[in-house]
């Protein structure tokens, strides 16, 4: 069994007798990757500033590494969350000596440049910050939460401003992060990108917490749609389903209908003698988002 990183139970939170988040409760094991979903508002970012201490729960609490959350804990947590404050007139390096300073490290030279040059920022590691793109500083922002190879990465939005470099190289440093130990929490709206890195979803939706599980079982158990092909055209597979269930065409000898209704098109198809060369399941994210958060 994996040791838990993180265990949330019943984290509550008001403003202004407003419940923002309600009732959370979770587990995060350690070497997972998890994709954290919502909407604006569903309660994202105030769940992960509660995991770190930036905001004091109404109800509940919050464990690390299972200890009570403590400011000590914090030296094994890496966290961006929303965005990164830095200093104009900082350069990267002085950045991360500075954050290793506040850590209580002491970084070498060859430490400070493997970690920039880790997220691409070697070439302009002696720059100051206030000649930095949005994607260069988002790239900066990354690096600052793996100061001190923290277990607990926390990352709100971190592919925000990057071009399609910056998101792959994104992307192959949450996957190494993970295959070296570390658990990794990814909050993002882009939900093709969770999807190919998370192993495990969180979905929170009005504040509480909708789904949560491995990615495979999560999309699983929801309702999707399916591929059917046939060796007949595909307008004559709809009008053989008409009757009993509604298929659309995909291609000249495709149709696609619901995950529920495979087993009655397969029998009915069979039965009229129609040869079935492929049933091909659809589960992506998006599918599952969108159908998981318009059922409550």
């Amino acid at each position: 069994m994996q040791d838990v990183v993180v265990e949330v139970c019943g984290l509550t939170k008001f403003y202004r007798n407003q419940a923002v988040v309600s009732d959370v409760t979770f587990r995060i094991g350690r070497g997972e990757i998890v994709g954290l979903l919502g909407a604006n508002g569903a309660g994202k970012s105030t769940t992960l500033r509660a995991m770190v201490g930036l905001v004091k729960p109404s109800r509940g609490q919050v464990r690390l590494f299972g200890k009570l959350l403590e400011p000590s804990l914090l030296r094994f947590v890496g966290a961006l969350i929303e965005r990164a404050d830095l200093y104009p007139y900082l350069t990267a390096a002085e950045h991360i000596g500075l954050v290793s300073q506040l850590k209580g490290l002491k970084p070498t030279k060859a430490a400070m440049e493997q970690l920039l040059e880790r997220v691409g920022l070697a070439s302009v590691a002696h720059q100051h910050v206030r000649t930095y793109s949005y994607g260069m500083k988002q790239r900066l922002g990354l690096a600052l939460t793996l100061v001190g190879e923290p277990e607990l990465i926390i990352l709100d939005e971190p592919l925000n401003g990057l071009d399609p470099e910056g998101i792959a190289d994104t992307r192959r440093l949450i996957t190494e992060l993970q295959q070296e130990g570390r658990t990794v929490i990814v909050s993002s709206h882009l939900l093709a990108e969770v999807e190919q890195v998370a192993t495990h979803l969180l979905v929170l939706h009005k504040g509480k917490l909708i789904a949560e599980g491995k990615i495979e079982q999560v999309l699983a158990s929801y309702g999707t749609t399916t591929i059917i092909e046939a060796e007949h055209s595909a307008a004559e597979l709809c009008a053989l389903l008409e009757p009993v269930c509604s298929a659309v065409q995909v291609r000249s000898n495709a149709i696609r209908v619901a995950s529920a209704d495979v087993p009655l098109v397969v029998m009915r198809l069979a039965n009229a003698g129609v040869r079935v060369t492929a049933v091909i399941p659809e589960r992506s994210l998006e599918q599952f988002y969108f159908a998981a958060t318009c059922q409550q």
